[in-house]
């Protein structure tokens, strides 16, 4: 075998009452040729803090496309593989532990199985099952994961599959309820403990006047600023939030109708979720810029945002604040219709 270039997300790992452990990883695939492998973190790049595992070693390579990989880990976690050419394109998602393992990729006419003979890769496959969903990206019913979470508290992939709810799609209140049933071995793994005190609504009452930042332009903005003279509509979105664009043109018609008579809006991409390269091109190409557009920076050791301050776990959420710089209502979800029918109608009465 010939050592491979293999371009690997390396993280740092994260310090947990469980210490690191050796694990050797053998990855066959059948039925499908890849010159190079790529292995990664499953988790997203921004959660760096939830990362378990670290490579220390190049896969290599030979004639029965047989990959081998080597590093630590601190506990059972979600990575990825992947064909680094570009020409042959597969992304699975399995489940690695410490010690030797074997994974077989196998193509099946268009699809991918995946045979393992890890524990925690076999609970991998019953639990996509038992959520009947194909993937951990999939929408996963809370019901069904709280059932799984009290039958089987000390579930690694019950735990990474609540972390990839909270991105995916709305936070749902029965994850409180789910958070609750994890067992002590996973409540004390520093990925809960991150996951939980990063997305826990912290609903507020009052807002704090010197709470924002930097616009797109380069001004200072504050809601103080704007006290006793407008109201104020925060728009929390994300640049690969589908359903925040779909808000936008809606918007566009709220600020028309109402800004000469009292209305700012500001929307606020967060940091957590997004990338101010891509946040510029975005407000640029959505013709966003007659409103106020900030950036919301990581405002503290915990990285939290300007998005968690507010209490929004989910996106996109319009928060209306009062001329004394009170929040007086706040609209969450998917649906575009409802929210801004609701809006319209909250506005119309404040706003003559």
């Amino acid at each position: 075998m010939a050592p491979i270039l293999l371009l690997l997300l390396i993280v740092m790992p994260v310090h947990s009452i469980c210490q690191q452990h050796h694990f050797i990883l053998k990855v066959h695939i059948d039925g499908l040729s890849a010159k190079t492998l790529g292995i990664g973190e499953a988790y997203w790049s921004s959660l760096q803090s939830l990362h378990a595992a670290k490579m220390k070693s190049d896969s290599c390579y030979s004639d029965d496309n047989i990959f081998m990989f080597e590093g630590t880990i601190l506990y059972p976690t979600a990575i990825r593989i992947y064909p680094l050419d570009k020409s042959k394109y597969f992304n699975k998602l399995i489940f690695i532990d410490t010690g030797y393992q074997e994974i077989n990729l196998t193509k099946n006419d268009s699809s991918i199985t995946i045979k393992a003979n890890t524990p925690v890769e076999i609970e991998h496959r019953k639990f996509i099952n038992a959520m009947g969903v194909k993937t951990l990206d999939d929408s996963i019913n809370g019901k069904k994961l709280l059932k799984y979470v009290k039958d089987t508290p000390d579930s690694y992939v019950a735990l990474f599959a609540i972390i990839n709810q909270v991105y995916n799609y709305p936070y749902q209140e029965i994850f409180n309820k789910i958070n609750k049933a994890f067992g002590d071995k996973i409540k004390q793994t520093k990925a809960f403990q991150f996951y939980v005190n990063t997305f826990s609504p912290k609903p507020l009452a009052k807002t704090d006047p010197n709470l924002l930042g930097t616009s797109i332009d380069g001004k200072r903005i504050t809601l103080s600023s704007f006290k006793d003279n407008d109201f104020v509509l925060l728009d929390f979105w994300a640049t690969w939030c589908k359903p925040c664009l779909e808000l936008t043109p809606s918007l566009k018609k709220i600020y028309q109708k109402y800004h000469s008579k009292g209305l700012q809006i500001i929307s606020i991409s967060s940091s957590l979720a997004d990338k101010k390269d891509i946040w510029r091109k975005t407000v640029k190409r959505e013709n966003m810029q007659s409103w106020i557009n900030i950036f919301s920076e990581k405002s503290d050791s915990a990285g939290r945002d300007l998005a968690i301050k507010y209490g929004v776990t989910q996106i996109p959420t319009i928060i209306l604040i009062n001329k004394k710089g009170d929040i007086i209502d706040r609209w969450v979800g998917f649906s575009k219709e409802d929210m801004v029918s609701k809006l319209n109608e909250k506005l119309s009465k404040l706003i003559k």
